[in-house]
């Protein structure tokens, strides 16, 4: 799994090293600096097809100042809250990344001189606001390691965070104050980590001396003199070395760091802004919380590898009536949402609210679209729906076409990954038979593809060699992800490898059970897991929200008419033989749908019912 840089080759090492695991990863003595002006052009598609990466690279400098260079003021980043807007130009962004990178050195006492061995980790929890974008820049043009978080998460979930990272800074907002110093107050109390030197920053307005030792954002910016912002230069970073750790959920235990290079989104989602088809004059709109990966994705390096402008609308709860009046009236033309969201935009009876004037790409990420739903948004819009395949520990891979109906479409191995279907032990599986979704990482690693997992270690984050050794298998990286490719090479997802069913020998993917579900009008949303069975070991239970005009009528009868509409739609084997109507579904921070807390329900009610009889 390491990529190590010898003289002037590039060399892939064997995975048998995988514990190597690049043994400068966490250096940055050889910090230097260069402005944009002394570096030529880099080619990211020709960087992502060889997979040979420069030996330094800054993704602000060698990236984003380009457009600052060329387009000064073309925007950037659009804020609209439906009472007033604010656009920032690529200059004037840049402008505010640099006094962000000025104060985060001078609070965490950087500079170009420094002797630090480590670049300090810094966790960010802010909702969409236009810090979050200054300081993600900020913190790659200082060489210091990003690390989102939703203002979702509680204080043992920043606890823990703070505790896996040994942060050197947290900056949130007003409402999130509380949550850090109850963490922090949590990591005092324990006795396996204390912050003696975490800065703690907020980026409300002041009001007033601030408590328990908080800095004021603002203040700290104001400090910032011109001469700082003139001279200022970028990190000329080590490409191998981590700029951002994303803390992503698993089955089991607490959330894995995920740790991506310097290049690796940076250079990576060059791949990302193709398969969104973007272009320097579009607006694209991406709804992603900013503790998600997708938001780095969407919201952040691919348009800006393009040139973009990043549309961000700060409504505090999104709905799915606002969201259609955004797209028939602002002039966004690329949208991206998770499929829960285009599920619940295809309920809106307003007809005229489909009639966009400006969209011409759509797509859907996070979990499966499913085929129904693209057909409708199809039928509604106009506008194909396309499918982009991705996780936290890569960038985007999927979008493919042409694609069969039902399936993520057909890959390709250009730019940068070969994705084949694999067997748990690391074997190409025949054509037509469902295996894993895995990444061909010999001879050439995927630019995009992260470093691996870390943990919280003693002296902070360490390479996980337990999760990595289950996820690198042979030539390939395993995503975890089910699915089989036909004949003509059309991948057929089927789910996560826990989420599938199955039943009286039959396997059966979730997805293929919801996306028929969702087809029927009383469905807002659905997901199907297994339910411990007697007699066929398990069997398929659909869990459904119902659509309002539906919550009234007998749910017996309701249940009854919705099985037979499955059978009518597919193989009956795979009908839901139980059926829950419920309020909301379990989704996890980033808005994807927990299947393993409701399989583990039935579980346990099945346990239960065991004990009593």
């Amino acid at each position: 799994m390491t990529f190590l840089v010898k003289s002037k080759v590039f060399l892939q090492f064997p995975l048998k090293n995988v514990m190597i695991y690049r043994h400068a990863l966490l250096k940055t003595n050889s910090r230097q600096f260069a402005s944009t002006a002394n570096r030529d052009r880099l080619d990211l598609e020709a960087i992502c097809r060889s997979g040979h990466i420069p030996k330094r690279f800054n993704f602000a400098r060698d990236v984003f100042d380009r457009h600052v260079v060329e387009r000064p003021s073309a925007t950037a980043l659009w804020f609209d809250n439906d009472t007033s807007e604010h656009k920032f130009t690529f200059s004037e962004l840049k402008r505010e990344s640099v006094r962000a990178a000025v104060a985060l050195g001078n609070i965490l006492e950087l500079s170009e001189q420094s002797k630090c061995h480590t670049s300090p980790y810094i966790l960010v929890i802010l909702p969409r606001v236009p810090e979050w974008w200054f300081l993600h820049l900020a913190a790659i043009r200082m060489g210091i390691i990003f690390c989102p978080g939703t203002t979702m998460l509680t204080s043992q979930d920043i606890q823990y965070r703070l505790e896996a990272s040994q942060a050197k800074a947290v900056i949130t907002d007003s409402k999130n104050m509380w949550k850090i110093d109850e963490a922090v107050k949590g990591l005092k109390e324990s006795s396996s980590f204390s912050p003696p030197l975490l800065r703690k920053i907020t980026v409300s307005p002041s009001h007033g001396d601030l408590q328990n030792d908080w800095l004021n954002y603002d203040d700290l910016i104001s400090k910032v003199n011109a001469d700082q912002v003139t001279d200022f230069n970028d990190a000329d970073m080590d490409s191998e070395s981590i700029a951002q750790i994303y803390f992503t959920s698993g089955t089991t235990g607490k959330p894995k760091m995920v740790a991506h290079s310097q290049v690796s989104y940076g250079i990576g989602h060059y791949k990302t802004s193709a398969l969104l088809d973007l272009k320097p004059n579009d607006v694209n709109w991406c709804i992603a919380d900013t503790g998600w990966a997708k938001s780095s994705y969407s919201n952040f390096f691919a348009p800006w590898i393009t040139g973009c402008t990043v549309y961000i609308h700060q409504m505090e709860r999104f709905e799915a009536r606002k969201i259609l009046e955004v797209l028939h009236t602002k002039p966004i033309t690329t949208f991206c949402a998770p499929p829960t969201m285009y599920k619940s935009l295809i309920q809106i009876p307003d007809e005229h609210l489909f009639r966009f004037h400006s969209i011409r790409y759509c797509v859907g990420g996070g979990e499966a679209v499913g085929a129904e739903v693209a057909k409708v948004w199809k039928q509604k819009t106009g506008i194909i729906l396309h499918e982009l395949y991705g996780q936290s520990e890569m960038t985007a891979i999927g979008g493919w076409a042409p694609a069969r109906e039902g399936s993520m479409g057909i890959p390709n191995k250009d730019p940068g990954y070969d994705v084949v279907i694999i067997d748990d032990e690391g074997t190409e599986v025949p054509r037509n038979t469902e295996g894993n979704i895995a990444l061909r990482v010999k001879p050439n690693w995927p630019v995009g593809l992260f470093k691996g997992y870390m943990k919280g270690g003693p002296n902070g984050p360490e390479f996980d060699k337990e999760k990595n050794d289950s996820c690198f298998i042979g030539d390939f990286y395993n995503t975890g992800d089910r699915a089989y490719m036909d004949n003509d090479g059309s991948i057929f997802y089927v789910g996560r490898s826990d989420d599938v069913i199955i039943s009286a020998g039959y396997r059966i993917g979730p997805v293929e059970v919801e996306s028929v579900l969702q087809t029927h009008p009383a469905v807002v949303e659905n997901a199907a897991v297994a339910s411990p069975d007697e007699v066929r070991g398990s069997i398929v239970k659909a869990f459904i929200v119902l659509a309002e005009q539906y919550k009234n009528h007998d749910q017996n009868q309701l249940v009854e008419e919705l099985q037979a509409f499955f059978k009518r739609a597919t193989a009956p084997y795979k009908y839901p033989r139980k059926i829950e109507f419920v309020e909301s579904l379990p989704k996890t921070i980033s808005g994807k749908i927990l299947r393993r807390e409701l399989k583990k329900s039935e579980e346990e009610k099945y346990k239960q019912k065991k004990r009593n009889d």
